[in-house]
């Protein structure tokens, strides 16, 4: 088994799914030549299309109808807060708790739109303080108590870059959870060194069956 492959991963999603699968791959499958592309499921998906990558790993709520996909786990919303804040000792955060807070929105296609839509499913209209696409300036804001955000993996260090502390809580009960896929043309039948690396993607990142 030798020779390239290639994934694509949402931007948020690759911190902690790059690495796992590059480890694995290069212990399972040394021969194989790995090349990764960070961006949004939108240009990701394009890219699968057009023959430019084997296979991307997104939030299922990105990707168009026509890609093939299959779930690997589903991701909980999360609120983000600064370590001061009034609310950062919950359990759980319900979304009337946050009526009279700032919102500092995570705007990389899809998830800004994807967290309005979850906020005012729950009853909120938040006020919208800040919009960046980059999300350590999310986190750095967040930490500095401009406000709060939504994200859907927690992070392993609960620190922003700047060393305060951030603390992520679930939100409300009833918010809707976002499946993470795999997905590649329905168009073209994978090659050996892709159907090896879907393999993998399914076993080390989809055993976990988690809700994070």
């Amino acid at each position: 088994m030798s020779g390239p492959v290639s994934v694509g991963c949402y931007t948020t999603l690759a911190p902690t799914a790059v690495p796992e699968l590059w480890t694995a791959l290069a212990q399972r499958h040394p021969e194989l030549e790995l090349s990764v592309r960070v961006g949004s499921g939108t240009e990701l998906a394009q890219l699968v299309r057009d023959g430019s990558l084997d296979m991307l790993i997104a939030y299922e709520l990105a990707l168009p109808a026509d890609l093939s996909r299959r779930q690997l786990f589903l991701a909980q919303p999360m609120v983000a807060l600064a370590g001061s804040h009034r609310l950062a000792d919950r359990q759980r955060i319900e979304a009337s708790e946050l009526a009279e807070e700032p919102l500092v929105l995570f705007d990389q296609p899809p998830s800004g739109q994807s967290t309005l839509t979850q906020l005012r499913r729950l009853g909120l209209s938040p006020r919208i303080a800040h919009r960046t696409a980059d999300f350590e300036l999310m986190r750095s804001l967040v930490a500095r108590g401009i406000g709060f955000s939504i994200q859907y993996l927690p992070a392993p260090v609960p620190l922003s870059r700047e060393g305060l502390p951030i603390v992520t809580v679930p939100l409300a009960r009833d918010a809707v959870v976002d499946p993470v896929v795999l997905a590649w043309s329905p168009d073209a039948e994978p090659t050996a060194r892709a159907a090896a690396t879907m393999a993998l993607i399914r076993e080390r990142l989809g055993q976990q069956a988690r809700i994070t």
